[in-house]
């Protein structure tokens, strides 16, 4: 491969000719050098990093917010679950682009990266950091491989990753009571009924079907999820993860329930007859068979909030399934994949406060049986 040197504006420039990935061909050309021989130079080494790589890098000076979007386009959307993307976008919208979007990508410095991770921790939780952490490294490694960059300054920057741990809130029993009694007569008792029994998510349990329940084996299999995008509306989706795709036994109140509630669903689809929604027969769903709204379930426990001036959410009701289990002395092991989490950590971390709780009281426990059996 050959290239030419040529002077413009009395400054030297290089130049030389390459076909790209679809077989065009398309000119580099590089100037501002202030003698021909500094042109020949950088020209002979661009030229044979060309040859090496077999591609010259793009140097379009693309700014941070716009390769922040290219990344959500063509890497975030096909690899991160919708929530998880959105989540994404907003942390980028509101608290990276605002800041340091504007600035060319290639002029960003682990000095100016360090100073606006110190500032955005003095300001934001723990988790929105976290988030910043995510959007930014990813969005540095794509450049190092399309070698927009030669090395990723999120890398080269002091910042720990932090990992907040949830503490789980279970519901009292009276507060139970009341939402029972509250929901009782809404198309809302069902999803709560289910996930008090078995600790499933929201999405799980509004996307549960009718050939997911076996009653003569008395388990439930879930193995999708019903969930509400902006631009496709309600769709079932995968589980959470692989983990969270399962089968879990029934408790004998639920599988009751489901048989009344299957019933139920048979004299409604006989009544609506053609108007019927039964192209997925969700367990849950509007006399009619409509499915659901994730996020009318989530406001009407919000309203409940207000209305009774505590703070539950719909989610309560699965930490309150799992406390239940290990208060009962259910192994954790049984908990964990009862829940699907995606190994026992998750379970440990979530429910170290009542695990640490049991342990106590296990270890009063022993101490009696010792003082009982082991007197001097």
């Amino acid at each position: 491969m050959k290239g030419s040197v040529r002077i413009r504006n009395e400054k030297y420039s290089y130049y030389f000719k390459y076909k790209d990935t679809y077989g065009k061909w398309k000119t580099k050309e590089k100037g501002g050098f202030a003698t021909k021989k500094e042109a020949e130079s950088a020209m002979r080494k661009a030229i044979i990093e060309f040859e090496e790589s077999n591609f010259v890098a793009n140097k379009t000076k693309y700014t941070l917010e716009q390769y922040i979007d290219y990344w959500f386009e063509n890497v975030g959307e096909l690899k991160l679950r919708y929530k998880t993307l959105t989540l994404y976008q907003n942390v980028a919208k509101n608290h990276i682009n605002p800041i340091i979007g504007h600035m060319i990508l290639d002029r960003i410095t682990p000095d100016i990266l360090q100073q606006f991770y110190t500032k955005q921790d003095q300001n934001c939780k723990e988790s929105v950091m976290n988030v910043i952490n995510n959007v930014l490294r990813n969005t540095f490694n794509l450049a190092v491989k399309q070698t927009l960059l030669k090395t990723n300054p999120a890398k080269q920057i002091e910042y720990t990753v932090k990992k907040s741990k949830s503490k789980a809130k279970p519901i009292d029993k009276e507060t139970l009571k009341l939402l029972f009694k509250r929901l009782e007569n809404s198309k809302y008792f069902a999803p709560l009924t289910i996930s008090f029994h078995t600790g499933m998510r929201r999405g799980e349990a509004l996307g549960l079907v009718w050939d997911c329940v076996d009653f003569e084996n008395n388990t439930i299999t879930i193995k999708q999820q019903l969930q509400y995008q902006e631009s496709k509306g309600l769709i079932i989706v995968d589980t959470k993860t692989g983990y969270s795709t399962r089968t879990i036994q029934m408790t004998e109140k639920l599988h009751d329930y489901l048989l009344e509630l299957k019933a139920n669903y048979e004299k409604n689809k006989a009544f609506y007859k053609e108007f019927y929604h039964s192209e997925n027969d969700f367990v849950c769903c509007e006399e009619n068979g409509k499915p659901i709204d994730p996020q009318a379930l989530t406001h009407r426990f919000s309203d409940i909030s207000k209305e009774m001036g505590i703070k539950v959410r719909f989610h309560d009701l699965r930490h309150t399934h799992a406390t239940m289990l290990l208060i009962a002395g259910v192994n954790i092991k049984v908990v964990q994949e009862r829940l699907g989490h995606s190994n026992i950590g998750i379970t440990l971390d979530v429910y170290s406060h009542i695990t640490k709780e049991l342990e106590e009281a296990s270890i009063d426990k022993f101490n009696l049986a010792l003082n009982e059996d082991f007197a001097l």
